[in-house]
């Protein structure tokens, strides 16, 4: 297995995730869902290359974290065709909203 800090294999990634997630499993968690997009905005080239050129280096250099959040709890992932349940339906009096939602912070 290669020791190498500028490209580590999946191994050692996940090594390095379980020693994590011994000290704090929400620091790993967040970590595994940071590589996850990282890793499919790289897969996918959804972004234009200059735009995911800058994450990347702020990521290197600052420390920049990225992921993605979904305000519908049933929607699951966009990206794998979920769907939002709550609905607006258009009434004599304005808008009846069905279903939830959930708030993020930055």
């Amino acid at each position: 297995m290669p020791n190498s800090a500028i490209s580590p294999d999946l191994f050692e990634v996940a090594l390095a995730r379980e020693r994590l997630a011994r000290g704090d499993g929400s620091v790993a968690l967040g970590l595994t869902m940071h590589l996850a997009s990282i890793g499919l905005l790289a897969e996918t080239r959804a972004w234009p290359p200059a735009l995911l050129a800058n994450v990347c280096r702020e990521v290197v250099e600052e420390g920049a974290l990225i992921n993605a959040a979904a305000s519908a709890p049933e929607l699951g992932s966009p990206s794998r065709g979920g769907l939002p349940s709550t609905t607006a339906l258009r009434v004599d009096s304005g808008w009846r909203l069905r279903g939830r939602k959930w708030m993020t912070r930055r």
